[in-house]
């Protein structure tokens, strides 16, 4: 059952969520999670979805400017598949997050537990 899966809620195995503009994405999974009508505000919602997914990153936050496809290319990140698909997009995603984000986040966190 997807509620009580490891994917799910503050632990320690907690793993890192990332999608590219994925606001739709997260509303449908609380809708499927929680069997509930989505909150009506933007801070009861951030606030469920935080308790249930806690360390997110979205790359339209991080990258507000231009298409999946063109921040790929001006990252010279290349895609695998075609643009629009499941898998390539996640995977296209999650590669050009490794690139941009993902080093300045290790580094924030090595930072903060460093003595």
């Amino acid at each position: 059952k997807l509620s009580t899966s490891p994917l799910l809620g503050c632990h320690s195995g907690a793993p890192r969520w990332v999608t590219f503009s994925g606001w739709y994405d997260w509303g449908y999974l609380l809708k499927l999670l929680t069997g509930q009508p989505l909150p009506s505000n933007l801070y009861s919602y951030d606030r469920l979805l935080g308790a249930l997914c806690p360390e997110r990153y979205d790359l339209r936050d991080m990258l507000p400017r231009g298409s999946l496809d063109g921040l790929l290319a001006s990252h010279s990140v290349p895609r695998c598949g075609n643009a629009h698909t499941a898998g390539s997009d996640a995977l296209a995603t999650l590669e050009l997050f490794q690139l941009v984000a993902a080093p300045t986040l290790g580094a924030a966190a090595a930072a903060a537990e460093a003595p």
